[in-house]
């Protein structure tokens, strides 16, 4: 990560919060 990537942090985080979702309370699941 680097200062030229802070315009895609947004969309980063909204991946990151689909993924969380897709795998459900445990975190381990996906892995």
């Amino acid at each position: 990560m680097s200062i030229t990537d802070y315009d895609k942090i947004p969309a980063i985080l909204d991946a990151f919060a689909e993924r969380l979702v897709e795998i459900g309370p445990n975190p381990y699941k996906g892995y």
